[in-house]
């Protein structure tokens, strides 16, 4: 998987877009897991898209 999908850096500006999105879903009581929560940031803050069943836990990122 590593040779055809790129490794991205965690930024300064991913960890604030999961507290902002983070925060905004405890608003509303929501709450999913971390590592979807950092999956779903990840693909925002480079432009990616998520391919994924759990439509669930990503529709709000």
């Amino acid at each position: 998987m590593l040779a055809i999908l790129p490794v991205e850096p965690f930024t300064r500006e991913g960890g604030e877009l999961v507290g902002k999105i983070d925060a905004d879903m405890k608003k509303v009581w929501l709450v999913i897991a971390t590592a979807d929560l950092l999956i779903g940031i990840t693909v925002l803050h480079f432009g990616y898209a998520v391919r994924t069943r759990n439509v669930r836990h990503f529709e709000f990122v």
